[in-house]
């Protein structure tokens, strides 16, 4: 099986960054996570918190309701 990003052969035993990370390998993800890190809105320093009364709303389980 291969990423379907790049094309690399996923679970190769020499290589770390082709672990399967659901059809995509960890060199792929691991470069989108890291972009996503990169963006002032995903920071943990501006990112709001979970509103308590959303979930409250959705039956308490996250889900709507």
């Amino acid at each position: 099986m291969n990423c379907k990003l790049c094309g690399r052969s996923l679970d190769e035993p020499d290589d770390p960054l082709s672990t399967d990370c659901g059809g995509d390998c960890w060199g792929c993800i691991g470069e989108i996570e890291a972009e996503l890190e990169a963006l002032p809105s995903m920071s943990p320093e501006t990112a709001s918190p979970p509103d308590p009364a959303m979930n409250a709303k959705a039956g308490g389980d996250g889900r709507a309701g």
